[in-house]
């Protein structure tokens, strides 16, 4: 069960693929969470670890499973059986005459037994959310990138 977003990002796409890679710049953009917990590994990139703790009290094991700077990037989450996919692509193209990324999020969430209605929750509700904080993040990058 998952939806597919999409957002042009007015920066090169390792400027964009950079920003999204960085663990600790999520709570900057990413409106669910108060912290992330990082745990012993790298820091970033393939294998990173950390909890992502939540305004509404969960806390998600991520890790990242996918990192091709300027290209890919994903991680996947869990929680109490809830398996989260989120798989981000970045394709360069021309914005208003200026470089920029087109980036494709893909979010699959397996929710067996109990946690299907959180499943169903997500994948009604998610796009609202997660298209706000892809928008957060555009802009952060957008300021970071072009001053």
């Amino acid at each position: 069960m998952g939806f597919t977003l999409e957002i042009d990002v007015a920066a090169p796409p390792e400027a964009v693929q950079d920003y999204f890679a960085d663990p600790a710049l999520r709570p900057d953009w990413q409106s669910s969470l108060r912290r992330i917990d990082r745990l012993g590994g790298p820091p970033r990139g393939v294998g990173a670890r950390w909890y992502d703790v939540t305004l509404v009290g969960a806390k998600p094991l991520m890790e990242v499973t996918v990192d091709e700077p300027g290209r890919a990037w994903s991680e996947v989450g869990e929680w109490r059986g809830l398996v989260a996919r989120l798989d981000m692509r970045f394709e360069p193209t021309v914005l208003d005459g200026v470089p920029g990324t087109h980036v494709v999020a893909l979010v699959d969430v397996d929710a067996p037994g109990w946690r299907m209605p959180i499943g169903i929750a997500i994948r009604l509700f998610g796009p609202l959310g997660i298209r706000a904080d892809l928008k957060a993040a555009a802009r952060a990058i957008e300021r970071r990138t072009n001053g």
